[in-house]
């Protein structure tokens, strides 16, 4: 299973969907494609097509159709068995839908260990508790548009489960790379 993750601004959303189509023509089918970033009030404007695979969005309402899930704060699972986790905000009681292993994590904040020392922005304390509660596979973040992160896997120690956390730069960004940094397929 290919899945693809990318992060989107609003004013390139239509070109990525483009992308998103040729790669899928190209190098897919992909699973899934996951678009990260702050899309609410673009969505009605993805034009869902054959040629696009099931697309997992961010946002707080929910746009959900045919080929489109809008993910909200909780956990959500895709044909294919992919357990997706999307966490938004500072609310505690909605960590609470994060006590199960999870395949992929989203969240547009990073947790205060990684954002202070990786990142040079703050993190978020309700996220490190996201991460310590579902042991993601993956952990994607959108928190800085113009860096990308990709950090060693880390082994929790109750249970041997590995994490890899990325933070993806926004696509058509002047990034930074961050050391060190590898492809990932999930």
């Amino acid at each position: 299973m290919i899945r693809l993750v990318i992060h989107v601004e609003e004013n390139n959303l239509s070109a990525v969907i483009e992308k998103v189509e040729k790669l899928n023509a190209k190098s897919g089918p992909f699973d899934c494609a996951i678009l990260l970033g702050n899309l609410a009030s673009k969505l009605d404007t993805i034009d869902i097509t054959a040629k696009l695979p099931p697309i997992f969005v961010p946002g707080s309402e929910d746009l959900s159709r045919e080929g489109l899930v809008t993910l909200k704060n909780g956990i959500y699972k895709s044909k294919s068995g992919l357990k997706i986790g999307y966490f938004t905000g500072n609310d505690e009681k909605e960590q609470s839908k994060f006590k199960e292993p999870i395949d992929v994590l989203i969240t547009n904040d990073c947790s205060v260990a990684i954002g202070g020392e990786h990142l040079k922005i703050p993190g978020n304390n309700v996220v490190d508790e996201v991460v310590k509660l579902s042991h993601p596979k993956y952990h994607f973040t959108y928190a800085d548009s113009n860096n990308f992160a990709e950090l060693e896997p880390f082994v929790w120690q109750d249970d041997q489960k590995v994490t890899r956390f990325i933070n993806l730069a926004a696509y058509l960004s002047l990034i930074h790379i961050s050391e060190p940094t590898r492809h990932a397929q999930i």
